[in-house]
């Protein structure tokens, strides 16, 4: 095989998880809670620990579904008949999984379920007064996620080159909303949408996306930030 650039590392990886994401109904669904996950905790105002903590072990989780999917392709290239060993190896994988998972949710009790489950619950929202830095994070985690499902769904193009929608415009103009919506200054605003619009139109004009694909991206990226700060902003 020939030595790959850094462009086409990045696709061939985010290739990967994609393919995961489509072929694996359990890793649809890990991401789907992983979403809900990273959304939930903005509510519960972790320490910068327990965000890392947490963090981890959902990635934990994602890489054991990813290293099952991909010994499980291995298994099946080499065997296509049944064998006692071949059914071993995909058992541990998926073994490893159950453990990854098993022990995901035991940390997720421990960080939300003495703390911050049933009537505190109420207390710690109506108490929320400011957007902690981490939340940035959790918004480009969870329209990252968005992107690869809808990449997924309409399986055109590259990760990092063509198909809707374009993660290139989803990030650009995620960063923008936040931006603005944390500085609330119209100058600052202005230059931040000025700088997503250049991403998206840098896309289209190299012929990489359609205004339609980077119009998705871009919408995705409004909406889903949008949304998050919206359920942080002072009640």
């Amino acid at each position: 095989m020939k030595s790959r650039n850094v462009m086409e590392s990045f696709n061939a990886a985010i290739e990967g998880i994609i393919y995961v994401a489509k072929t694996q109904r359990n890793m649809r669904i890990h991401l789907g809670l992983a979403a809900f996950v990273f959304f939930f905790s903005l509510f519960v105002r972790l320490d910068r620990i327990e965000w890392v903590m947490l963090a981890i072990t959902i990635m934990l989780v994602l890489l054991a579904e990813m290293f099952n999917t991909a010994i499980e392709a291995l298994v099946n290239l080499v065997t296509d008949t049944y064998h006692p060993a071949a059914r071993l190896a995909k058992d541990i994988a998926a073994g490893a999984v159950f453990f990854a998972s098993a022990n995901a949710i035991v940390v997720s009790y421990l960080i939300f379920g003495k703390r911050y489950l049933g009537t505190n619950m109420i207390p710690v929202i109506l108490r929320i007064k400011a957007v902690p830095e981490y939340i940035m994070i959790t918004c480009l985690v969870i329209i990252f996620i968005t992107v690869i499902i809808a990449k997924a769904y309409f399986g055109k193009g590259r990760p990092l080159w063509g198909g809707m929608p374009s993660g290139h415009s989803a990030f650009a103009f995620g960063v923008c909303t936040a931006v603005s919506l944390m500085t609330q200054n119209s100058f600052i605003a202005l230059f931040v949408f000025i700088l997503a619009f250049m991403v998206a139109h840098s896309r289209v004009r190299a012929r990489i996306h359609t205004w339609w694909e980077v119009a998705g991206g871009a919408i995705i990226g409004m909406v889903v930030t949008l949304f998050i700060f919206r359920m942080m902003s002072p009640l």
